[in-house]
């Protein structure tokens, strides 16, 4: 009985943890012209560069074993920061995607729920690939593919420049292009 009890409770500690990750913890945004300073740009062109099976090989074939995992390691860290980025901006669009999707307009709230979706999914791939990285750091033989990071997070970034089109926010588009 007592085992059975510290099981269910040790799941719903996991399923906490596990939404809090998801969801972060942005501040409150309403609106995109909020949006400004609280997001940070990412380069995901610089990221695909540093997870690039062709690059890590290329720098494997043409260095020592030392200074491949030297320069490895460098190169993974810096792709931890682009997703921990990547994640923090996803936590935030997600705040914005709450608001929208209690908007009056039925085209802001569908947008608004397709931003809460995507942002969710943005988090959930951002703490897939750090782990992955993590992995890759400690052992700079084990190959990553965090690529689906950038390929989720455009999405993102495309639907927050709809919503910015949807609220005929010009403010929207500048801030959307500096995601």
């Amino acid at each position: 009985m007592m085992t059975t009890a510290i099981l269910v409770i040790s799941a719903i500690l996991v399923l906490v943890v596990l939404f809090v990750t998801a969801r972060g913890r942005a501040g409150s945004v309403s609106e995109i012209a909020q949006l400004q300073g609280k997001t940070q740009p990412v380069d995901l062109v610089a990221f695909r560069n540093l997870t690039d099976p062709v690059e890590e090989k290329y720098l494997r074939e043409n260095l020592p074993a030392r200074d491949f995992r030297m320069v490895q390691r460098e190169r993974l860290r810096a792709a931890m920061e682009y997703v921990d980025a990547v994640a923090g901006n996803a936590a935030v669009l997600l705040r914005l995607g709450e608001a929208a999707r209690r908007s009056a307009n039925p085209q802001v709230a569908e947008a608004g729920m397709q931003l809460v979706n995507r942002a969710l999914r943005v988090r959930l791939y951002a703490l897939s690939a750090k782990a992955q990285l993590g992995a890759a750091i400690l052992w700079p033989g084990v190959h990553v593919s965090p690529a689906a990071v950038t390929d989720v997070y455009q999405q993102l970034t495309r639907t927050v420049s709809r919503l910015g089109y949807l609220q005929n926010s010009a403010p929207a588009r500048r801030v959307a292009a500096m995601l």
